[in-house]
């Protein structure tokens, strides 16, 4: 095996790696990042304490360097035709795609505690108006805050937070979807 098929084989393994830490391991990073900025419905995993938290905010960026340089390097040592002037641009591409792609795997589990939170709101909201009760919206909001987290902390204390994010989600986009599309 020569040095090319070490520099694919490492990124290779590396975007694995990247797609597992981003989808298990740091997605609290960004759920932290909107709660601070006022979705305080959101639910972090109870594992998410001080040392956790340090230690994901001092690796991430590690990871996904790692993760993106052996990728440039294996696209310049595997393309040795390309001239530099050619692969530079071609590696910023690439980065930048990476970059999108690494985004979208770190908020997919916001994405999915916002398909479930309004979901649940809105199945709050819907029994409320039919036995007849009057909330306000700050009430109905912290009412489904309150039953949204509970329920993904219910599931997190038996080690089934991330099953039961996923299939909660689904059913919840699901009736979210149905709900949206126009009756002819």
């Amino acid at each position: 095996m020569n040095h090319n098929h070490i520099f694919i084989l490492a990124f290779i393994t590396l975007l694995l790696f990247q797609y597992f830490w981003d989808l298990f391991i740091a997605y609290p990073v960004v759920l932290d990042n909107y709660i601070k900025r006022g979705q305080s419905w959101l639910y972090l995993p109870l594992k998410w304490n001080s040392w956790i938290k340090k230690f994901i905010n001092f690796f991430n960026p590690i990871v996904f360097a790692l993760t993106l340089f052996s990728g440039g390097a294996a696209l310049y040592f595997n393309t040795p035709f390309l001239k530099l002037y050619i692969t530079i641009p071609v590696f910023i591409v690439l980065a930048t795609g990476f970059t999108f792609i690494n985004d979208l795997l770190l908020k997919k589990r916001f994405h999915q505690q916002e398909d479930l939170y309004f979901y649940v709101r809105g199945k709050i909201q819907k029994q409320m108006s039919q036995k007849g009760k009057g909330l306000s919206e700050l009430e109905i909001n912290n009412l489904a805050s309150f039953q949204h987290q509970n329920m993904l902390r219910e599931a997190d204390e038996k080690h089934k937070f991330i099953p039961e994010l996923n299939l909660q989600s689904k059913q919840a986009k699901k009736v979210l979807k149905a709900q949206r599309k126009p009756v002819p």
